[in-house]
């Protein structure tokens, strides 16, 4: 009877199999896989579909590419029709958005998310622990969402200012270490007049106007300002006195501060930019940066991958370019104890404010130089800079591995992400895109590893992530809460503008977004 019983559960189990899984005729299963082809390209997900049809036998990995903001779309759409035939989503979104008020119903069966929920690949036994436990803090925080886990991180994103080494060894110039020294390079580089080796002017900056990142500089200045607590409460909907959903939040002065740097740095008066900036596209004005028409560019961990079919590995293995830790916003030092003013500092002349940064920047020097206090300052205002030194941004937020939870083989999904996020799938993704890393803690080098890609991992070693946003209440996934409201959250294109009846300056996007939240204040929180 026993015998018989087996035989029935093991008839069953093979038919279930074979009818919940896409089976091609052949004896194979069909896993889909759409990836967004960004800076990472693919090569990384090739190599683990090989690595995983070889773990699997019976099993292919179909991968589908997903090609710029077209492509970027498609896969939300798809995502969220509750039609859709694949079974992993490589994509660029708000994970927010495919959780908050997502309910859907598919052949009969309601769904509360459109994504399913990936708390066992969390709980997956790696080197080191579980994903979870091997996962950067960071990410692991952001990701976790009442316990529960619907999406992975599929890149570090790691962000900040890439720059050229040589440029600045060259010319006498440091790394800086504070948002004035930053502008004050800036301003050095400018009366330098320096060309490049094709005889075209070098700038202090460039970026592309149209996809920029000097936006993704903006969050970790606000952090640096307010504090990772009061960054967080933030986005709790808390106010500086621990108030829920109170309009004083909107008093967020870290904001204001952040967006004084950003208007010094893109005003076009100031001549910082590349002029090119606004009418090229990112990969031209990569192409600047790298061949030297420009000192510095935001950019992030992809970038020596995304443009490595335009040089040889030889050009690529001599390339000077690093990435820097993100500079301290200087005006931190009006929450420091050695402030002694009655006045904000970016009202302060320059020779005042010169005094007080000359003291943050020995502060940030003692701790990049892994000192566990310095002679100018109490330990809590180390303790302070060395907490907003370590915030480096962020775009790993919206690079999201999720699983449609209406997926008929989430199982079989979940092994592909089990085996990306250990040990060997992260040296897979490490290997095949240059040497940007997954946002995990084990330690490893590859060959691909240059020396870009270890700058990046120098910068990232025990960083505090700073995303974009973190959406994690009613009060901005609901009622549409932001760091800037609609009518000026494209800041850059504002304060870069040409034309003075285009630009607006800090202080007034500044108040214009506080109105904006203040006059739908009560509606949003009624």
């Amino acid at each position: 009877m026993k015998r018989i019983v087996a035989l029935i559960i093991a008839f069953v189990s093979i038919f279930c199999f074979a009818s919940c899984n896409k089976n091609k005729g052949n004896g194979k299963t069909e896993l889909t896989v759409s990836v967004f082809n960004g800076g990472y390209d693919v090569q990384w997900i090739n190599a683990l579909k090989e690595r995983f049809e070889e773990q699997n036998e019976g099993v292919t990995v179909k991968v589908v590419e997903a090609i710029g903001n077209t492509g970027r779309q498609r896969q939300v759409t798809e995502l969220r029709s509750g039609a859709s035939k694949t079974d992993i989503y490589f994509c660029s979104n708000d994970i927010f958005t495919l959780t908050s008020n997502a309910k859907l119903e598919v052949d009969g069966v309601k769904y509360d998310s459109f994504v399913a929920d990936l708390t066992d690949v969390y709980e997956y036994a790696v080197t080191g622990g579980t994903v979870a436990d091997v996962m950067t803090d960071s990410f692991e925080e952001f990701y976790n969402y009442n316990g529960k886990y619907y999406a992975l991180p599929w890149s570090s994103a790691a962000q900040g200012l890439a720059y050229h080494e040589k440029m600045l060894n060259e010319n006498g110039w440091s790394v800086p270490g504070t948002t004035n020294e930053l502008i004050a390079l800036a301003k050095s580089i400018k009366s330098k007049g320096l060309t490049n080796e094709y005889g075209e002017t070098v700038y202090p900056f460039s970026y592309c106007l149209e996809d920029e990142y000097w936006n993704l500089m903006f969050y970790p200045w606000i952090a640096q300002y307010a504090g990772l607590k009061g960054w967080n409460d933030y986005w709790a909907g808390k106010d500086a006195e621990g108030n829920v959903n109170n309009v004083n939040m909107l008093d967020f002065i870290g904001i204001k501060k952040a967006l004084i740097v950003m208007d010094t740095l893109l005003k076009e008066s100031n001549g910082f930019q590349h002029p090119s900036s606004k009418s090229k596209d990112f990969t031209s004005m990569q192409y600047r940066f790298l061949d030297g028409e420009s000192v510095m560019v935001p950019n992030g961990d992809w970038l020596i991958n995304e443009m490595k079919e335009g040089y040889s590995e030889q050009e690529i293995a001599n390339l000077d370019v690093k990435l820097m830790k993100t500079p301290v916003i200087s005006s931190i030092s009006e929450n420091l104890s050695y402030y002694n003013e009655d006045k904000p500092f970016d009202e302060l002349t320059q020779a005042e404010q010169a005094e007080y940064d000359a003291i943050l920047s020995q502060i940030v020097k003692d701790v990049d130089a892994g000192k566990q206090s310095s002679d100018v300052c109490s330990e809590a205002d180390f303790e302070r800079v060395k907490e907003a030194r370590m915030m480096i941004p962020s775009e790993g937020n919206v690079h999201l591995a999720v699983v449609p939870s209406y997926c008929d083989q989430a199982d079989l999904a979940k092994s592909f992400l089990k085996l990306m996020y250990s040990e060997e799938g992260a040296k897979i993704f490490a290997r095949e895109t240059l040497g940007c890393r997954l946002p995990m803690k084990y330690s490893f080098t590859t060959e691909s590893d240059g020396v870009f890609s270890n700058s990046v991992n120098s910068v990232s070693d025990g960083a505090t992530w700073i995303f974009k946003y973190n959406y994690k209440t009613e009060l901005f996934t609901k009622y549409g809460l932001r760091i800037l409201a609609p009518n000026v959250s494209n800041f850059v294109q504002l304060m870069s503008a040409s034309n003075s009846n285009d630009y607006k300056g800090a202080y007034s996007i500044y108040n214009e977004s506080k109105t904006y939240f203040e006059n739908r204040w009560e509606e949003m929180v009624k």
